[in-house]
C-alpha cells in the first residue's frame, strides 16, 4: 500500500542508482528488493492497494511488518555473494558539492553510530512534544523540523549543539582536570540540582524563567 515504495524500486530507480542512494531512506533494502527483481529476469507488476482498506494480502503483510519489528534485529543482515544486479556508487556526473557533502555525512554517522547522550535527549523531546502538544515525531522528523525555514538558523544551531549535549553544562563540569573552584558550575545554586539543558530551560526555579517562559509562550500564539 506504499507509493513511495513502488516509486523507489520503478519510477524513481534510476535517478536514485545514478545518486547512489545518497539520501535515500533504507536505501539497503531498496537496493535489495531491486536486485531481486533483476535476478528474476521477467516483467514484474505492481498493483497498489488502499491501506487499512480490508484486503485480505495488505492486512497480513501490516501483521507481519508489525510482528517483525517487535522481534529482535540483528547487529548485521547475512552475508550475500556479490551480485552483477546490485549497482554500487554515484555516477560522477551526478556528484555535486551538497550531494557529496550529505554521502561523508551517511558514512560517518555509520562509523560512530547514535550518541548516547543525543539519544536521551532525543527520547526527553518525544516525549515532552507528546505531553505537551499531543504530537508522535520520529527522530529523523525532529532533525528535519530542524532545517525549516520558519526555523532561524540561529536557533536551529542551539537547539542542534544542545541535543547533541554540546554546551558546557552539568557533568561536564565534574570531568578530571576540571579546576576545583570550576566545579561548582555543575550545580544549580538556585536548585542545588545537576544542571542539564532541560533543567535550565525547563525547569529551573531561578528568577526570569518562567518569565521568558511567559513571553515565548505569547508569541507563540
Amino acid at each position: 500500500d506504499s507509493k513511495t515504495t513502488i516509486e523507489a524500486v520503478t519510477t524513481n530507480l534510476r535517478r536514485n542508482e545514478d545518486s547512489g542512494y545518497i539520501g535515500i531512506k533504507n536505501a539497503d533494502l531498496i537496493r535489495s528488493v531491486v536486485e531481486a527483481l533483476r535476478e528474476r529476469q521477467v516483467d514484474t507488476y505492481f498493483d497498489w492497494v488502499k491501506g487499512h482498506n480490508g484486503h485480505e494480502a495488505n492486512e497480513r503483510a501490516d501483521q507481519l511488518a508489525k510482528q517483525g519489528a517487535r522481534e529482535p534485529q540483528p547487529e548485521q543482515g547475512p552475508e550475500r555473494a556479490p551480485s552483477k544486479w546490485r549497482l554500487t556508487g554515484a555516477k560522477l556526473e551526478r556528484m555535486m558539492q551538497s550531494l557529496a557533502y550529505r554521502a561523508i555525512r551517511e558514512r560517518k554517522s555509520a562509523e560512530v553510530g547514535p550518541r548516547r547522550s543525543t539519544e536521551v535527549v532525543l527520547a526527553e523531546v518525544k516525549r515532552d512534544l507528546k505531553r505537551a502538544f499531543n504530537s508522535s515525531r520520529t527522530s529523523e522528523r525532529i532533525w528535519k523540523d530542524l532545517r525549516k525555514k520558519t526555523v532561524t538558523r540561529e536557533c536551529a544551531q542551539f537547539l542542534w549543539r544542545a541535543m547533541h549535549n554540546g554546551y558546557m553544562v552539568g557533568e561536564k563540569w565534574l570531568k578530571a582536570g576540571i579546576p576545583d573552584h570550576l566545579k561548582v558550575r555543575a550545580i544549580c545554586q538556585e536548585c542545588d540540582e545537576l544542571k542539564t539543558m532541560t533543567h535550565i530551560l525547563a525547569e529551573c526555579e531561578a528568577t526570569g524563567r518562567r518569565e521568558v517562559e511567559r513571553l515565548l509562550a505569547s508569541l507563540w500564539k
